[in-house]
């Protein structure tokens, strides 16, 4: 019979071909593969060869190609089996190979004989061997025999099929590494048949493992093996990527490293963890059941688990990376709309109005403070142009500057050397700063504007403004009232010497009393000036306020038209208050000033004052939250001008509110006042009606204590001195006339000068001839302290008096630092005068006696001040 090749990678298949043929008489030959097929046909030289078309190393048509090329097999008959690659592109290339016939896997013996008699030509039904049925009587029961093992062997090769499916099913559902390792060295232990069993992946490219999974070991050498490192066997299969298949009968294979823990083995069957090119690591089977050796069917089972079980694996390194990334884009996310949430609330924050225009004006960003700022709420901002924000005159301008901008963005301040405006939702015009920066979006250049409201600034430019001019009214009068307040003194002294020495009915008598009462009030005037300046600081006393308010009046009608009468009534049982009594003179003339500007166009006014005890109780205490339940006294001023209406008098108090034309009031008359009273710890309150005028109310709180009664004057003849020698220095030659003449009649040796240089050389050579110094504080040459001072080196102790028209605050304490009494305040009487000299020298053991004169002397011109204006 016919001598057929059988060239196919499945042993079961040509196992099969061995079992049908030979009990028809055909020699049957075997090979593996395409390059053992050709070898045998070279030696053997086969009637008929029967290949498979996939095989590993060389596929059917090339092998049907190289065998043509034999000269000797050009004509042999080849059939290919197939159970995939049998469509019509694939016979017509076999037929152009050479193929004779084709044969579908799987197939019927019957048919197989039949293509294979037709192709060898032979009858389809040839006679059985003699020799093989003498052996084997009927073919039939071998043939189902071989076919029983087949299928036993079906069933073992769909077991493998099933629990791969299983496992990679498992695979695919698993997200956890070690849960894929788990799953395939289970199924890799079960279906094998082996003792043991473990599958690892490395830390990064090694040597660690990271994970290691063991199936069959004991749980302590299993520790142990969680802990290997990828050495010896393990590296070559997880780092070098070989798969290893190993065994011997007795003892362990000699190429077989494992860790020292591992059990011992006689198979080894390992292969790593890899795709493409990655390797992950490990997974091998050892010690198969029954002490067998691991087969090819084995090792292609192990990879067939391990090519799944990297897929796998680096699926889920994948998606751990993906839920590490959306994590991370989640906490991104999370920072970036808490970054958000911090710059929404930095903005709606912000003390500075924050507005976001487009490059078309359009509003798309406007902060709490804009909308408080210009009294729109927000809905009423987005979407609209920033030009509602402009006052109207300015409106057309802006759209030009604008675009300019949009043209030509850059970040820089506006409104530097220019007034910028703008535009509240009543209509008021209000005065701002505004700071420009662009924002580059994906819709265009957009504009940032940070916007400042300056109308407080305004309003304290303004008040610097009138305090600068306040200082310098008060340096003016500072620089004058020493000159002046010489002047007065002269005046007022030689007033008196001249009164002196003429009779009471002397026809000019009454003229020099005229000029003495002058010159009172010029000194109390140059006080208030001083005090209004802030040259002077203001003090409170227990006074009468009804003399007070009286001299006031009389000042104050000095400035009014001839048409406003003025009317006064005062109680006479006035309690006594802790006032300033400046303080109460400008407030009567800046209530008076606003009076008489409130009936300034009618033809006859009335002004009343008028004051009266007053004991407020809780009711009248709730009107206003600066009057409290106690006695007071009130003065009340009321006129018969236009009045005001109630959203006008709500604002009077305020600083540099006026209703006044521009120029011609500056808004403080009132709210220096309302100051006034505060510090005083009273109140004022308003009524008014528009026609009809207007009526303040200050309530003064009455004085704990009563006003101290005035000591009766002493005459001439209590203060007159005992020969003692005054040396008197006054740069102002009519005062050194004035108080030489003075002194000298009160019995006092006076020395005058004009010069403190020569007073200090007079004094120099015939100190001991002077008991007291009298001397001006502003001297040209040499201040009063200088010459005070170097008087003291030639003399310590000797008593000196220093005097000025004018004392800073600064000066007594000066004064002080050489143990000297306070400053005298000029113009002196010869009364006054005379009790300090007197009180001096009327106890000399005593050194603070100056002191005490000198202090005696300004208290009691402060008392006298106070009662008369």
């Amino acid at each position: 019979m016919a001598r057929i090749l059988i060239v196919d990678d499945d042993p079961n298949t040509r196992e099969l071909y061995v079992s049908l043929l030979t009990p028809f008489g055909h020699d049957v030959i075997e090979a593996g593969d395409g390059e053992e097929g050709l070898d045998l046909a070279r030696q053997r030289d086969p009637d008929l060869i029967v290949s498979d078309i996939l095989m590993p190393t060389t596929n059917g048509y090339e092998f049907v190609t190289r065998l043509r090329q034999i000269p000797q097999f050009a004509a042999t008959p080849v059939i290919f089996q197939s159970a995939s690659f049998l469509d019509h592109q694939t016979q017509l290339i076999g037929k152009n190979c050479g193929v004779s016939d084709f044969i579908a896997k799987p197939c019927d013996p019957e048919e197989i004989l039949a293509t294979i008699n037709r192709v060898l030509k032979l009858p389809s039904t040839l006679p059985v061997s003699a020799t093989l049925f003498g052996t084997i009587e009927d073919p039939i029961p071998t043939v189902i025999d071989a076919y029983y093992e087949k299928g036993k062997q079906a069933d073992a090769l769909s077991l493998r099929l099933s629990a791969l499916l299983e496992l990679g099913l498992q695979l695919a559902r698993s997200t956890e590494p070690l849960q894929l390792l788990e799953a395939a060295a289970s199924v890799a232990r079960e279906v094998i048949g082996a003792n043991y069993s473990a599958a690892a992946t490395l830390e990064g490219d090694g040597p660690n493992f990271r994970y290691f999974v063991t199936r069959g070991i004991q749980p302590a050498a299993a520790t142990s093996l969680n802990q290997a490192l990828a050495a010896g066997t393990f590296r070559e299969i997880a780092v070098e990527g070989k798969s290893l298949r190993l065994f011997r009968h007795a003892g362990e294979p000699a190429s077989l490293t494992l860790p020292a823990d591992h059990p011992p083995v006689h198979g080894f069957l390992g292969t790593p963890i890899q795709t493409g090119a990655r390797g992950y690591g490990l997974i091998y089977v050892a010690d198969k059941l029954g002490g067998l050796e691991f087969t090819s069917e084995d090792e292609g089972f192990l990879a067939t688990i391990a090519t799944k079980l990297a897929v796998a694996y680096e699926n889920v390194l994948r998606y751990h990376e993906i839920q590490e990334h959306a994590a991370r884009l989640e906490r991104e996310v999370e920072q970036r709309k808490q970054a958000e949430d911090r710059f929404r609330l930095l903005v709606e924050t912000a003390p500075t109005g924050i507005l976001i225009c487009d490059a078309q004006g359009c509003i798309t960003e406007a902060n709490a403070q804009i909308q408080r700022m210009f009294g729109y709420s927000r809905e009423e901002l987005i979407g609209h142009p920033v030009e509602m924000l402009v006052p109207e005159q300015h409106r057309g301008a802006h759209v030009g500057h604008r675009t300019d901008y949009v043209n030509r963005p850059q970040a820089r301040p506006m409104g530097v050397g220019m007034e910028l405006h703008g535009r509240r939702k009543d209509g008021t015009p209000f005065p701002l700063e505004i700071s420009l920066g662009p924002l580059v979006t994906t819709e265009g250049a957009w504009i940032s504007s940070t916007v400042v409201d300056i109308s407080e600034r305004k309003k304290l430019e303004q008040q610097l403004q009138v305090s600068q001019r306040l200082e310098a009214v008060g340096q003016l009068a500072a620089g004058i009232a020493h000159d002046f307040n010489n002047i007065l003194t002269a005046i007022t002294g030689n007033a008196k010497l001249a009164l002196n020495d003429l009779s009471a009915d002397h026809p000019v008598h009454q003229n020099l009393e005229e000029i003495e009462k002058a010159s009172l009030r010029a000194t109390l005037l140059v006080r208030q000036i001083l005090t209004f300046g802030r040259q002077e600081p203001p003090k409170r006393q227990v006074i009468k306020l009804a003399p007070v308010v009286e001299e006031a009046v009389k000042l104050l009608r000095a400035g009014l038209r001839a048409g406003i009468e003025i009317r006064t009534n005062f109680d006479d049982a006035l309690p006594d208050v802790l006032a300033d009594s400046t303080q109460i003179h400008q407030i009567i003339m800046n209530l008076g000033t606003n009076a008489a500007d409130a009936m300034g166009k009618q033809p006859i006014g009335v002004l009343e004052i008028r004051s009266e005890p007053l004991l407020v109780d809780a009711n009248l205490a709730h009107t206003t939250s600066e009057l409290r339940p106690g006695s007071y006294l009130r003065v009340t001023i009321r006129d018969s001008g236009c009045g005001m209406d109630k959203a006008t008098t709500t604002r009077i108090f305020e600083p540099f509110y006026t209703t006044k034309p521009r120029g011609e009031g500056t808004g403080l008359g009132l709210s220096v006042v309302h100051g006034i009273m505060k510090t005083h710890g009273g109140a004022i309150t308003v009524y008014s009606e528009v026609g009809k005028g207007t009526a303040f109310h200050l309530y003064f709180p009455a004085a704990q204590e009563a006003v101290e009664e005035s000591r009766p004057q002493r005459t001439r003849a209590e203060f007159r001195g005992h020969d003692e020698r005054v040396l008197y220095v006054d740069d102002e030659e009519p005062l050194v006339f004035l108080m030489g003449h003075m002194l000298q009649r009160l019995g006092y040796k006076v020395t005058g000068c004009t010069d403190p240089h020569k007073a200090l050389e007079t004094f120099r050579s015939r100190s001991e001839e002077f008991d007291v110094v009298v001397s001006d504080l502003s001297m040209p040459g040499m201040s009063g302290i200088d010459l005070a001072r170097e008087i003291l080196r030639i003399r310590p102790g000797i008593p000196i008096l220093l005097a000025s028209g004018f004392i800073g605050p600064a000066d007594n304490e000066e004064v002080r630092s050489l143990g000297l009494p306070d400053l005298i305040l000029k113009p002196d009487t010869v009364e006054q005068m005379g009790d300090i000299l007197h009180k001096l020298f009327e106890k000399p053991e005593r050194p603070e006696a100056a002191e005490k004169a000198a202090e005696t002397h300004n208290v009691s011109r402060r008392k006298a001040a106070s009662v008369n204006g």
